[in-house]
C-alpha cells in the first residue's frame, strides 16, 4: 500500500502477476519431468504408484460420502495412525494376522461408532468432534507407543530389494 493507504497495484494487475507467477513455475518443473518420463511411464514404476496411492485412494473414497452428507471427519488421519499401531499390539500379544487386521478394524469402527454417537445423538458437530477425536486419539497412540516407530507385522513377506539407479 501507498503512503495513502490506498493498494499500491490493482487487482488485474495483482491477478496477471499470479499467472506468470504460474507459468514461471510450470516452466521450471518441465524439463524435470521430461527427463524422467521414460523411467516413469514403465510397469514397475506404475505399480510401485498403485502400492503408495491405494490407501490413500480408500480413505479419500469414504472421506468423500462424508462430505456428500455436509459433514467433515478430520480424525481419519489419527484413525490411520491408531488402527495400524493397534494392529502391532494385538500381534506382539500372540494373535496372528488375521485376527489382528479384523480386531483392528474393529477399533476403528469403534472410533467411527464414537464419533456418530456425539454427531447425531448428543448433537456435537462433525467438525468439533471429529477435531476432538484427532487430538485426542493422536494423542492416545503416541502415549501406548512412548511415540517410537514399530515394525509391522507380516512385512517381511512382501518386503523385496530393488537396485535402483539414477
Amino acid at each position: 500500500k501507498d503512503r495513502g493507504g490506498d493498494p499500491f497495484l490493482g487487482p488485474d494487475l495483482v491477478a496477471a502477476a499470479e499467472r506468470l507467477r504460474e507459468d514461471f513455475e510450470l516452466a521450471q518443473m518441465g524439463p524435470r519431468v521430461a527427463q524422467n518420463w521414460d523411467r516413469f511411464l514403465t510397469a514397475g514404476n506404475f505399480v510401485n504408484l498403485l502400492v503408495q496411492t491405494a490407501p490413500y485412494a480408500l480413505i479419500a473414497m469414504g472421506v468423500t460420502f462424508v462430505l456428500l452428507l455436509g459433514e467433515i471427519d478430520l480424525s481419519i488421519g489419527s484413525v490411520y495412525l491408531f488402527a495400524p499401531f493397534m494392529f502391532y499390539q494385538f500381534n506382539e500379544a500372540g494373535l496372528s494376522l488375521v485376527p489382528c487386521l479384523i480386531l483392528a478394524l474393529l477399533c476403528a469402527a469403534v472410533v467411527g461408532v464414537i464419533n456418530g454417537v456425539f454427531v447425531e445423538i448428543i448433537g456435537v458437530s462433525s467438525f468439533i468432534t471429529t477435531l476432538g477425536m484427532l487430538l485426542g486419539l493422536g494423542g492416545l497412540t503416541l502415549i501406548i507407543s512412548d511415540a517410537q516407530p514399530v515394525a509391522m507385522p507380516g512385512a517381511e513377506v512382501t518386503t523385496r530389494t530393488v537396485d535402483v539407479t539414477h
